[in-house]
């Protein structure tokens, strides 16, 4: 199945054409759910096993990281970083200036995984009428500036048109 994004605006860019994918998350799945899925009929590992098994891998992986330790797991890499300026070699961490960060990015396994992401892409949700283009038929121009006694094609979702103005 394919994840559904649709394209909106790119503020980021200064280019007003420029636009940028926004996933349409499913749903949100937790250690409950994916416990469910672990011990689906057949399966050799009980549901109170996993969930017991995720309470001590979890508390483990805190404490290696308070510890100072580095995570290399197949599935996440987990370091810890300072935030903050020092000002000079002899300065310390000073938590009114720093900031201890725990940082994650995806291992070999996530990395691999991203070459099945498979997308589709769907019309933004949104209420209202979206307008995605004019086009100016007397300047060939989809600038947004319509000619005086000129035609204009326009494209977009939602739109009426009051016949009577």
């Amino acid at each position: 199945m394919a994840i559904r994004y649709s394209l909106v605006e790119n503020k980021l860019t200064p280019d007003p054409n420029d636009m940028r994918a926004q996933v349409e998350h499913g749903n949100s799945i937790g250690v409950e759910e994916i416990a469910a899925a672990v011990t689906r009929s057949g399966s050799t590992v009980t549901k109170a096993e996993m969930l017991a098994f995720w309470e001590e891998f979890k508390q483990e992986i805190i404490k290696q990281l308070l510890l100072g330790n580095r995570i290399v797991l197949d599935m996440f890499i987990a370091s810890v970083s300072i935030e903050g300026v020092f000002t000079n070699p002899q300065d310390s961490f000073d938590p009114a200036r720093h900031k201890g960060r725990i940082n994650m990015a995806p291992n070999s396994l996530l990395r691999k995984a991203e070459a099945d992401l498979h997308f589709e892409q769907v019309r933004a949700t949104v209420s209202g009428p979206i307008l995605d283009q004019v086009y100016d038929f007397k300047t060939k121009t989809t600038t947004g500036t319509l000619t005086a006694g000129g035609t204009a094609r326009v494209r977009g979702s939602q739109l009426k048109v009051d016949m009577a103005d």
